[in-house]
């Protein structure tokens, strides 16, 4: 699956797909709790280190991170009897 998506949504959509809560994210970056979720409803801009660990916790680069290239998901089908 091909995401079209705005940044934030690309955040979130990012973040679901590793399983992830928005204050594990936030941790992550060391930031406050609520700090992802502002960045994902589009309130807050992320800044540049904060960008360079997302990418390197989601395993994308910063252009795909931030829309300028195509992200591709690849969804496994739960095989478990």
């Amino acid at each position: 699956m091909t995401i079209k998506a705005t940044q934030p949504q690309r955040l979130r959509i990012l973040r679901e797909c590793k399983g992830l809560a928005s204050k594990e994210v936030s941790a992550f970056v060391c930031r406050e709790e609520g700090y992802m979720r502002s960045i994902e409803t589009g309130r807050h801009g992320a800044t540049l280190d904060v960008i360079l660990k997302l990418a390197d916790l989601y395993n994308v680069t910063i252009d795909q991170l931030l829309g300028r290239a195509p992200i591709t998901i690849t969804i496994h089908a739960d095989t478990t009897p």
